[in-house]
């Protein structure tokens, strides 16, 4: 199996190619690729790289890639910047105080329950001015306490009578596993 050159071995022999190694450098690179076929392998596709390039035409670059000093002064950054980094963290916390404040129960201090808002929905209705209202909203709450449960509005219809179930899920039979066993009719 073909062992991988690794990125030191790959210079060893560009340097050995260019003749840039020491005696004891050299004979070790020239014991390896006596010894091992990908070494040498190696070495040819440099060799042939090498005449490659030096076989490529010369070309003029188009222009002059080096930078003056003018060119290498850093950019200046816009001067509003910070002031959109500090918008955009205030813009962010107040979205998130404004969730807490409507969606997490108790943090605007103030409960209403259901019953609350139709009571105070009636009382608008009759035209009582607030204190009015207020003074009427007490006795309103303890006499709907006193009638019951409020009644209860059921969309679609009212729900099925308690009996056996008819889903997929419930005790009423028919489901995997509920028949007599295998063999017994």
């Amino acid at each position: 199996m073909k062992r991988q050159l690794s990125t030191k071995d790959w210079e060893l022999l560009s340097s050995y190619l260019d003749d840039m190694l020491n005696p004891r450098e050299k004979s070790r690179v020239e014991t390896l690729l006596s010894t091992q076929p990908e070494y040498k392998e190696a070495l040819e596709g440099l060799r042939r790289t090498k005449s490659i390039l030096h076989r490529a035409p010369v070309r003029k670059v188009p222009h002059n890639f080096t930078l003056t000093a003018a060119d290498a002064q850093p950019v200046k950054a816009f001067r509003w910047l910070p002031t959109m980094q500090w918008s955009s963290a205030a813009a962010a916390l107040i979205a998130v105080f404004l969730f807490a404040y409507q969606l997490v129960p108790g943090f605007s201090g103030v409960l209403t329950t259901a019953s609350q808002k139709s009571a105070d929905s009636e009382l608008s209705a009759t035209g009582l001015a607030p204190t009015e209202a207020a003074d009427l909203a007490v006795p309103m709450a303890a006499a709907q306490s006193a009638a019951g449960p409020p009644e209860v509005i059921y969309w679609g219809g009212p729900p099925l009578p308690a009996g056996p179930a008819m889903g997929m899920g419930g005790g009423g039979g028919g489901g995997v596993g509920s028949g007599p066993p295998l063999g017994v009719t």
